[in-house]
């Protein structure tokens, strides 16, 4: 029987390429998503259709960093409900 002495393998890096937020529940025309380019990672808001789509191939906690930077506004017509 053989031994092999273990070896230590490095962490995986994966880079993705987009990312897609959408407001998927009481959507109202004039809510908004605002993205601040970062990281090789821009963000693109489609007011139709409530979606945010970030773009950019960058690491996964690059994404992670842009999602926590997202900023939320509501139209002024939006009524919110608990």
């Amino acid at each position: 029987m053989k031994v092999f002495p273990r070896k230590k393998l490095k962490p995986f890096f994966f880079n993705l390429i987009q990312a897609t937020i959408e407001i998927s529940s009481g959507y109202v025309s004039g809510d908004t998503l605002i993205s601040e380019d970062q990281n090789s990672i821009t963000g693109t808001f489609n007011s139709a259709s409530g979606v945010l789509l970030l773009t950019g191939s960058a690491l996964i906690d690059d994404y992670k960093t842009a999602l926590r930077s997202l900023i939320f506004l509501s139209s002024p017509d939006h009524e919110f409900t608990d």
